[in-house]
């Protein structure tokens, strides 16, 4: 992978980490300020570690496939991703108490590493 690129995944990924651990860590301190459920925030930093490690997937799946198989690949480990996805959210619903909120804010967490990736090249676009 050329380094250019590798610098852009690797900001990503960080940017995305450091906004999902900020984010959480407020949610847990106003958990303990106001009446929040405190498995908010754990169910958002499990959400965005998750994001980020299919993502980690998917470019080391596209790294080691060759260009035939691409499209394969790509189907198979988004595949995997979605089923991820909905087993950790499955899981984090029923163990939470099966609370409402805990759908949003794993949702919320989950996209927190598209809004980056969002940002990121939307800021570069202008440049």
């Amino acid at each position: 992978m050329e380094t250019k690129q590798k610098r852009i995944h690797q900001r990503i990924i960080y940017t995305s980490l450091i906004v999902t651990l900020i984010i959480g860590l407020l949610l847990l301190s106003f958990s303990f300020i106001f009446d929040i459920p405190y498995y908010l925030s754990i169910t958002f930093v499990i959400s965005g570690l998750i994001s980020v490690g299919n993502y980690l997937l998917l470019i080391y799946k596209t790294q080691q496939s060759v260009e035939p198989l691409l499209k394969k690949v790509i189907k198979v480990t988004s595949l995997i991703n979605i089923g991820i996805f909905a087993l950790a959210l499955l899981g984090l619903f029923f163990l939470f108490y099966q609370d409402k909120w805990v759908i949003f804010a794993y949702l919320f967490g989950y996209l927190i590493l598209k809004f980056v990736i969002f940002f990121q090249y939307g800021l570069q676009i202008k440049e």
